[in-house]
């Protein structure tokens, strides 16, 4: 069975992450990969046979989340504010904050706006945050074996909420 939450500490903040939409997170894997292939480097560096080892291998899930990683952090430099925004948004939206007795309060608010100024000031949690939110909702379209269609660039319409 899918998993439809997952709970993440960061700091002294508690969080459970949710899924997002099928549709938001179509439009957000198909706007990452299109930004990278715009925007991203033109060429990637090779692997070379020594740099497999067992050390350094990971499992497909650590390479999907890197991948998601690699794909958010790209966005940071060539997404315009915009978008950029959106996608925090989309990500926030996901989230709950856990009360010590683990009960949910949104993290933002439909406006956008933080539910807790505490929070709304700690910018390193909530980057930290989104990439949760994000890895958690987009690397099951970057995982081995995914039966997900490959993003196209042409896939940039973004969901109606």
């Amino acid at each position: 069975m899918r998993q439809l939450t997952r709970e993440v500490t960061l700091g002294t903040w508690r969080f459970e992450v949710t899924k997002m939409s099928a549709q938001t997170a179509s439009w957000l894997s198909n706007l990452l990969v299109a930004n990278s292939l715009t925007n991203g480097p033109r060429s990637q560096p090779q692997a070379t046979p020594e740099a497999a080892t067992p050390e350094t291998t990971l499992t497909p899930e650590e390479q999907a989340a890197g991948a998601v990683g690699t794909l958010w952090l790209l966005c940071g430099s060539t997404l315009d504010e915009e978008r950029y925004k959106r996608v925090q948004q989309c990500a926030l939206a996901s989230c709950r904050i856990l009360d010590p007795d683990g009960n949910p309060s949104a993290v933002v608010m439909q406006d956008g706006r933080f539910t807790s100024k505490d929070l709304e000031s700690d910018a390193p949690t909530v980057n930290k945050l989104i990439a949760e939110a994000l890895t958690f909702n987009l690397a099951c379209f970057f995982a081995a074996g995914s039966s997900a269609p490959a993003p196209t660039p042409s896939a940039s319409t973004q969901p109606s909420q």
